[in-house]
């Protein structure tokens, strides 16, 4: 339990001092249509019944739950520069970064939070998210879905966990937001290695991950990453994913399971045709699906 307590004020927000607030660098993320909303009911002369609840560090306000109205008001006064905003606050003084976490979670209780957000929390403790974060990965990984090129990190983290774990049928550990951090946490610059190794293969036959590439769509990402995870080292790169391009990138049978419903039960069936395009003519099959001996 949080030992240090807030006091409430009420705080006046105009031109001069709407700069001083500041979001987290791991702030939930804000949706537009939400701020849009609230800015239009500051036009009509509406105003905030909850408090905003921050973290005073000397002048700035660290902002721990209110980031929406915040950035309403933001555009507001951007607007109307001679208007100001009367608001309720609750104020703590110079909480340590767990406690800010600790003080969001009790003021957001009952409030429903996605699994998005709650990673987004959570992502300075997982090495990996950083690593992945270096310029030199082929592609932008970002907790929310990117609106470029881009995939989410837990599809690409959430896919190779599935297929360390080599289950058959595979799992992705993405539908335990809480399980999937843990085992995150695990991963270090070996799993990164990896990762760049397999994204950099992925964009050679698929072309860049996006929310119109039907290849890095959920059901077709986790199979491509468990058939290259079982594969890559006994077939090499090159003739895998050249493998690749030519049979499973040209398959409108693989290209439809990016639009099937039951995401995670297609992901097994998905696999097998892509072993099965892979071993075309082949007299034996070269690409497997590996599983570990639980015996």
């Amino acid at each position: 339990m949080i030992r240090k307590s807030y006091i409430s004020q009420l705080y006046v927000i105009n031109k001069k001092n709407i700069e001083d607030f500041e979001l987290l660098h791991n702030h939930r993320y804000l949706r537009p249509a939400q701020i849009g909303r609230i800015y239009a009911g500051l036009k009509q002369g509406k105003h905030f019944e909850s408090p905003i609840v921050i973290n005073q560090l000397g002048k700035k306000m660290r902002i721990l739950d209110g980031g929406h109205r915040v950035k309403a008001m933001e555009k507001f006064i951007g607007q109307f520069p001679d208007n100001e905003i009367e608001v309720n606050m609750a104020v703590y003084r110079e909480l340590n970064n767990e406690e800010e976490l600790e003080v969001f979670e009790i003021w957001n209780k009952g409030i429903k939070q996605s699994p998005d957000d709650f990673l987004n929390l959570r992502k300075d403790e997982m090495e990996i998210f950083k690593l992945l974060q270096k310029n030199n990965y082929p592609c932008k990984v970002s907790i929310y879905s990117p609106s470029e090129d881009g995939i989410k990190f837990k599809i690409l983290v959430g896919a190779y966990l599935g297929s360390l774990t080599q289950n058959n049928p595979p799992n992705s550990y993405d539908a335990d937001i809480s399980l999937f951090i843990d085992k995150a946490k695990e991963l270090g610059h070996k799993d990164w290695k990896f990762l760049n190794r397999f994204m950099e293969g992925f964009i050679s036959a698929f072309g860049y991950p996006n929310n119109k590439n039907p290849f890095s769509s959920y059901v077709i990402f986790n199979s491509i990453m468990r058939v290259y995870f079982d594969n890559f080292f006994t077939q090499g790169d090159t003739y895998l994913w050249n493998k690749m391009k030519s049979t499973v990138y040209k398959s409108s049978r693989i290209r439809e399971d990016s639009l099937s419903g039951h995401a995670r039960l297609r992901i097994g069936p998905c696999i097998e045709e892509m072993l099965r395009l892979l071993n075309k003519g082949k007299r034996s099959n070269l690409f497997v699906l590996r599983t570990k001996n639980t015996d």
